[in-house]
């Protein structure tokens, strides 16, 4: 089973971007509005895929994200 996390979904306005490729790639997706950094690896910790606008994935965090 693979896991799709949106981040910073607030971004994007709706119906800007097409998201169903990207749905495709995975059987579950979660989606935020907003991610503060302290956020992260709580949400992306078991996704195999995760889309960020406005946030910082640093070695810290992809530490605490194996399959990421």
């Amino acid at each position: 089973m693979t896991k799709l996390v949106i981040l910073d979904s607030y971004a994007l306005t709706p119906g800007d971007l097409d998201w169903s490729g990207l749905r495709a790639l995975a059987d579950e997706v979660e989606e935020y509005p907003r991610t503060a950094y302290d956020q992260l690896a709580g949400r992306i910790g078991d996704a195999d895929f995760a889309v960020l606008n406005k946030g910082h994935i640093d070695e810290a965090v992809l530490a605490q994200c194996p399959k990421l």
